[in-house]
């Protein structure tokens, strides 16, 4: 073989050596793509029972090198499910106990900051309360429930602190109390009430 054939030899089998590197290391990409493509489908159908083209979307805006974040419990019970971006949970989010019922599920911003409607569950699957955050704060209205069933108390919040109408129940479901709060205070006259349904009488807040 002169040296104008080896010389050719040896760039063609350097160019199949790198092509096929090339093509390998893609099919590996592919791979790892389909597998998050996976997990993000089973997070999406976990937390909202289907996958919306509003997930799809949500999803592709989470920052680079968010992953899907599903820790268990020693029982192997899912204790989590979710995404982490920089070691902080990141979009929908939903909590588990070992007995494998929910617990918490709502949505975080970058930072694990709490966003947009967040619902809290009692061990026995009683609903707790539920309500919206605004950038980590409570934000409009909230409900929370006694631990036996009813309603305990509601009412709404600006950005973090009780503001307008409130009103709380007994656990038989009787009126409690009902009255206004100005930023987190509460305001003008209250009304009181026992469990009897019986008035407790009515008290004038200076605001």
């Amino acid at each position: 073989m002169n040296r104008c054939a080896l010389a050719l030899s040896l760039i063609l089998g350097l160019v199949i050596a790198l092509l096929t590197a090339g093509c390998g290391k893609r099919a590996e990409e592919k791979a790892a793509e389909k597998k998050a493509a996976e997990a993000v489908n089973v997070v999406a159908t976990e937390l909202t029972g289907e996958i919306t083209d509003a997930d799809r979307k949500a999803l592709s805006k989470y920052p680079k090198g968010t992953e899907p974040f599903r820790p268990r419990w020693a029982n192997g019970k899912l204790r989590a499910i979710g995404f982490v971006c920089d070691d902080k949970p990141i979009g929908p989010c939903a909590y588990y106990d070992e007995n494998g019922r929910i617990r918490t599920r709502g949505t975080y911003l970058y930072g694990a900051v709490q966003d947009g409607e967040w619902e809290q569950w009692f061990a026995d699957g009683g609903k707790q309360s539920e309500g919206s955050y605004v950038r980590g704060k409570e934000h409009g209205e909230w409900r929370y429930w006694h631990r036996k069933g009813g309603l305990a108390m509601e009412g709404s919040y600006d950005r973090g602190r009780k503001h307008g109408e409130w009103q709380s129940w007994h656990e038989n479901g009787g009126k409690q109390s009902a009255g206004r709060f100005l930023d987190d205070a509460k305001a003008a006259r209250w009304q009181y009430w026992n469990p009897d349904g019986s008035s407790a009488g009515e008290v004038d807040y200076l605001r």
